[in-house]
């Protein structure tokens, strides 16, 4: 608030285009980009974000909560959050996300993101705070940077949820081998502590022979391939999980498969597995790059039976910025299918918008 006062005071503040900037090891979904303080040690950042989506279709049995691209006909609004990043020094910076919004599908409560990083030296930082677990491409992926509105079904079930804890990563020289490394709670959530007084840990390395691929830039090329893993020890739902994945981008064009699978170690906690391949092409328009993206995904959820949690799922749709980095427009329709059991099927069309600073 104090910061938000003395901006008021201070005159208008100038938005600019570039985000405090710093690479970090922790995942988030906004960056703050309006710089309302910038001294010799401090630089301070404020941020916004939200998504807004209309779905125009929505067949009868849909649930957004179960993995469907939306529960009913209408407006959404699916994200809104406020964030203030601190840069101290060259090697420190505080971040601070509130949401605002109780439905949010990926955020419990009010706190987003709290987050203290620095860097230890060139190629290794540590990151303390509320994060994502370093497990699967798609769950650490900003909201920002997705093809599509919805994440992989497989990638929301089987993903740990974010928590408290610490995480260790950064680039070998040459950059062409990235890694994170994590001690978090057993305890999903922020606020009450590690209740469950389990603890999880989490791994990710990342190799790129030549360059980390951008799979919606027109012109640049390259191959990476990834490899996850967690294992939570104590609390009540110990477990472990396993993800693979590869992507390959060349001249506009992308192919991404991931294969996921987790299993917990109580008798009521099912071996589940899912895996997706996601192709896209993007091409110029008025000289933004308009991406066209479709999706084949198969999930089991429970590898011993054959019943409705095996899913086919199929998606296709658009992705458009339309101011770059700061305004975009997603398309996606959605279907599932049950392979098994009462063999029902569920579709949806949903339109959004998100914007941020």
């Amino acid at each position: 608030m104090a910061i938000c006062l003395a901006a008021l005071v201070s005159g208008p503040v100038q938005a600019q285009e570039d985000t405090v900037e710093r690479q970090t090891v922790a995942s988030r979904d906004l960056s703050p980009s309006v710089r309302v303080v910038e001294t010799e040690q401090v630089t301070v950042a404020l941020g916004a974000l939200t998504q807004i989506q209309l779905a125009p279709l929505a067949s009868r049995g849909v649930d957004a909560e179960g993995g469907d691209a939306a529960t009913a006909p209408g407006f959404r609004i699916r994200r809104a959050r406020l964030g203030v990043s601190t840069l101290i020094g060259p090697r420190v910076e505080l971040l601070l996300t509130a949401n605002l919004l109780e439905t949010d599908p990926e955020i419990e409560g009010t706190i987003a993101d709290a987050q203290l990083a620095f860097e230890i030296w060139k190629g290794l930082e540590v990151a303390l705070g509320t994060l994502k677990p370093p497990f699967s491409r798609s769950a650490l992926a900003p909201s920002s940077q997705l093809s599509m509105v919805e994440r992989p079904f497989t990638v929301t079930e089987l993903t740990p949820a974010r928590r408290l804890g610490l995480v260790l990563g950064g680039k070998l020289p040459g950059d062409r081998l990235t890694y994170l490394v994590s001690v978090m709670n057993g305890t999903p959530g922020f606020a009450m502590a590690n209740l469950d007084r389990g603890v999880m840990f989490g791994a990710r390395v990342e190799l790129a022979p030549w360059t980390f691929p951008s799979p919606q830039e027109l012109s640049g090329s390259g191959v990476s391939f990834g490899l996850s893993a967690f294992r939570q020890e104590g609390g009540n739902d110990p477990g472990e999980g396993l993800s693979a994945d590869l992507l390959g981008v060349w001249r506009g064009a992308s192919a991404l498969v991931e294969v996921i699978c987790a299993r917990g170690r109580t008798g009521d906690s099912p071996d589940r597995c899912g895996g997706y391949l996601e192709l896209g092409y993007a091409f110029p328009v008025w000289g933004r790059p308009v991406q066209v993206v479709a999706r084949g995904e198969l999930f089991d959820g429970d590898r011993v039976r054959r019943d409705e949690q095996d899913l086919l799922l199929l998606s296709g749709g658009l992705n458009v910025p339309l101011v770059e980095e700061h305004l975009r427009a997603q398309l996606q329709y959605l279907a599932r299918r049950e392979r098994f059991g009462a063999r029902e099927r569920t579709e949806g069309l949903v339109l959004a918008f998100q914007g941020s600073f």
